[in-house]
């Protein structure tokens, strides 16, 4: 419960404190009047679009990344956990064509319905 107060206050206040900075850069640049130029010609050059690119490119790859794995865990929870108790009757199918296995009643406590109705989180049934 102390992370639920102290993480969005400390980003308040970086915010806070990124804005302090941008405005202070604006007040001396506006009092030392320093000459700028346009000349967006040299703008291709330089190293710091090359990194602007890498990086875009980057965090696109690690957001595409995570949407995999999002998706490949969603699939393996979905496997082990029935969506509702009328799903938990599959298990029995399942498990005939499988000797070695004994099927067992899945209870309506562990089931993504049940979490949801409850605001648990979908991997609650499977902690149980």
């Amino acid at each position: 419960k102390v992370l639920l107060i102290v993480m969005p206050t400390a980003s308040f206040i970086r915010c806070g404190i990124i804005i302090v900075m941008i405005a202070i850069s604006l007040v001396v640049g506006n009092q030392i009047e320093n000459h700028t130029s346009d000349d967006w010609r040299y703008f291709s050059d330089s190293l710091f679009l090359s990194s602007i690119i890498v990086t875009y490119v980057a965090a696109a790859a690690a957001k595409v990344t995570v949407a995999i794995i999002n998706f490949i865990w969603c699939i393996a929870v979905l496997q082990v956990i029935p969506q509702n108790c009328h799903n938990s009757n599959e298990l029995d199918t399942f498990t005939t064509n499988m000797p070695n296995i004994t099927a067992f009643p899945v209870p309506c406590s562990l089931t993504l319905d049940w979490a949801f109705k409850n605001g648990k989180i979908a991997t609650d049934p499977l902690s149980q």
